[in-house]
């Protein structure tokens, strides 16, 4: 039976869903415009006062040059992501959503673990880098004991995120990249969700394989924590706001697949899977911000490191001819 309770994820990574690759290349483009104006004005100040470009010892036709390199992809960039940007506004998105919100292969999907490690990894190194001068202070003797507890808590935060990272980038060595193969595309919430699973060669259960079809509807929440600010009096606090993003879960349902109905060989094996229709009004909103979408989620356990993937599905609404899809 379908959970449909409002679940907070706690170690749920946020997607990189198109929309927001889109966003990030349209900020990158509009980061690279910037910096090539800069450099402009600058070869211009360059060529108006010759005595300080004899001093910096940089010819001004040299800056030109670079900023044409550093603009240009800038513009390239944007006029693409506005473009598509255009079509998905203007175009029959409504009837056919599944052709614009996200690049899908009509044949199937591969899970994205490689994501998965490089954002816990990536978290690591951030957090590390973020605590290092606190360390290095401590370690000279010149630090505040606050100071030396925040180094020590940010370094056993950047610890859990990276054995975590280890152990994804383990999976990934020892079953290598999933995929699913889709027996029609795309699904509607009112047919059942029917897929070929590749199993791993390396996949050796100890117990029931398991399916789990969730949507995850990720939000920006706002959070209100006290400042403690040194120059106001005792006891005085200041409330201060800062927002967080989450993902719950709206809608889940499990299917576990015993080991023994699951056939295989040396070189793994493919499974048949079909989950119920979800029946719902949910629907994937990748090019909305904040995201929603249908996430596949397998497990089983196995001796040594468990095996965990997860893919993106493609479920919509079955769009009728003056009907939005919702």
């Amino acid at each position: 039976m379908a959970d449909t309770r409002n679940v907070k994820l706690t170690w749920h990574r946020s997607r990189q869903v198109y929309g927001r690759k889109l966003r990030d290349r349209r900020r990158a483009a509009v980061v690279l415009m910037v910096l090539g104006v800069a450099i402009i004005g600058a070869s211009m100040v360059l060529q108006a006062f010759p005595a300080l470009a004899s001093q910096t010892m940089v010819p001004p036709l040299l800056l030109g040059m670079l900023s044409v390199f550093v603009w240009g992809p800038g513009v390239v960039m944007l006029i693409d992501t506005s473009r598509h940007k255009l079509q998905f506004h203007q175009g029959p998105q409504h009837r056919e959503p599944w052709r614009f919100d996200h690049p899908w292969s009509p044949g199937g999907t591969l899970d994205d673990g490689d994501g998965h490690v490089g954002y816990w990894l990536g978290h690591a190194a951030v957090i590390v880098l973020a605590v290092s001068p606190f360390v290095w202070s401590s370690s000279i003797g010149k630090t505040r004991p606050q100071d030396q507890g925040l180094a020590l808590f940010g370094l056993a935060v950047a610890g859990m995120f990276f054995v975590h990272g280890m152990y994804r980038l383990l999976q990934r060595r020892k079953y290598g990249r999933s995929r699913i193969r889709f027996e029609r595309f795309p699904y509607f919430v009112d047919e059942p969700v029917a897929f070929h699973f590749r199993i791993p060669p390396a996949l050796v259960l100890d117990g029931p394989l398991q399916f789990t079809l969730r949507h995850i509807q990720e939000r920006q929440e706002c959070v209100e924590h006290h400042d403690h600010h040194q120059r106001r009096r005792l006891f005085q606090r200041r409330k201060k706001r800062r927002y967080v993003h989450v993902s719950y879960q709206v809608w889940a349902d499990t299917l576990a697949i015993p080991a023994h109905e699951v056939r295989m060989n040396r070189r793994g094996g493919e499974l048949r899977v079909q989950l119920d229709a979800p029946g719902c009004s949910h629907v994937n909103r990748l090019m909305d911000w904040p995201p929603a979408y249908w996430e596949l989620e397998v497990r089983a356990e196995t001796p040594g490191i468990d095996y965990r993937a997860t893919f993106l599905l493609p479920i919509y609404a079955r769009a009728t001819p003056n009907v939005r899809n919702p």
